[in-house]
Parts: structure tokens; C-alpha cells; sequence
């Protein structure tokens, strides 16, 4: 059988059983812009994937419910930002649900957190 290259894929193993498993990626990825680099992590006890959109954006999918499609929701997007300049070295570290923010690690040495609700300014 000949080898086949497939970087849209998420392998799982069960450790109890020893059985390997395919997690669905979000749907949303089989569109036509690729990713330059994706990141697997767990965030809040859930699998994350983290999308790296060369030096401009980092798309960050959260699956609250494990194996299911339908439960990756796009937790942010962040685009690069004069302050931190390329989002290619960011990683999502921690995330508190009830300040909404994502701690993130920049550069390997650098912590930052991120509002995920946009902070509405008062005239």
C-alpha cells in the first residue's frame, strides 16, 4: 500500500483500548485558503487547533464536545498587530471562560492576554 501524505488529518488514540481514531477537522478549514501551520493543544480540558495563516492571522478552534464535528467553534482570530508584530510565534496558553480572555505565549518568552469580547468604548 502506498504512502499518502495527509496533513487534514487528527489521529487519536485511546489509551484504555489501544484503538486509534479520526477526529474531524472543523469544516470550515476544507475551504480554499490553507493554513501555513496548524498547531494541535488543549485549552480548558479541550482539544484545540491552533491555525497559522503565514505572519498575518491565527485562527484558534476549540471541540467542546471530543469527536464531534459539529463542536469546533472558532474561539478568535487575531491579525497581526503593531504591538506584537507577526502572530506566527503566538500560542494559546490558558483561557478563562469567565473573563474571556486567552493567555497567550509570544516568541517563546513572552506572555500576553487577549479580551475576546471586543472592549466597547463609551462616547
Amino acid at each position: 500500500m502506498p504512502l499518502k501524505c495527509m496533513d487534514d488529518l487528527i489521529i487519536g488514540l485511546d489509551l484504555g483500548t489501544e484503538d486509534y481514531h479520526l477526529l474531524p477537522l472543523p469544516s470550515e478549514l476544507s475551504g480554499l485558503e490553507k493554513p501555513s501551520a496548524k498547531h494541535l493543544g488543549v485549552l480548558g480540558g479541550c482539544l484545540i487547533l491552533s491555525c497559522h495563516y503565514q505572519i498575518e492571522r491565527l485562527d484558534v478552534w476549540l471541540m467542546e464536545d471530543y469527536g464531534v464535528e459539529s463542536s469546533w467553534i472558532k474561539l478568535f482570530s487575531i491579525a497581526a498587530l503593531d504591538s506584537i508584530g507577526a502572530v506566527e510565534t503566538l500560542r494559546p496558553i490558558a483561557y478563562s471562560k469567565c473573563k474571556g480572555q486567552v493567555l497567550l505565549q509570544h516568541d517563546k518568552k513572552e506572555f500576553l492576554w487577549f479580551h475576546l469580547d471586543p472592549i466597547v468604548e463609551e462616547d
